[in-house]
C-alpha cells in the first residue's frame, strides 16, 4: 500500500512552473519555471516536504527548456532556451 502526502512548495518567484524532475536516488524536487512569459527563466530546488534548499536559485534571461538529474549524485543538467547548459552540484552550488 501507498501512502502519499501533499506539501507546498515554498516558491521564492511568482511565475509559471514547466518542468519538473525528481532525483532518483536523494529527496530533492528540481523546478523550472517562467517569471515573465517568454522572457526570464529560473530553476529552484527543493527537498521532499517543500522546503526551498539554500542558495540553490539558478535564474537566466532565457526560458529553461530541460532539465534531468544525473543518476546517483546531486548534479542536475539544465538546458536554456539559448542554447547554454548549466551543471549544478550540490558541493559548490553552482
Amino acid at each position: 500500500m501507498a501512502v502519499y502526502f501533499d506539501h507546498k512548495i515554498q516558491a521564492p518567484l511568482v511565475g509559471v512552473q514547466t518542468l519538473l524532475t525528481w532525483h532518483s536516488s536523494y529527496p530533492l524536487l528540481a523546478v523550472a519555471s517562467k517569471t515573465e512569459p517568454g522572457v526570464n527563466g529560473a530553476v529552484n530546488l527543493y527537498l521532499d516536504e517543500g522546503e526551498l534548499v539554500e542558495d540553490s536559485s539558478i535564474q537566466r534571461s532565457c526560458e529553461v527548456t530541460a532539465i534531468k538529474w544525473h543518476p546517483s549524485r546531486k548534479i542536475l543538467a539544465v538546458g536554456w532556451q539559448s542554447g547554454d547548459l548549466l551543471l549544478w552540484n550540490d558541493h559548490d552550488h553552482e
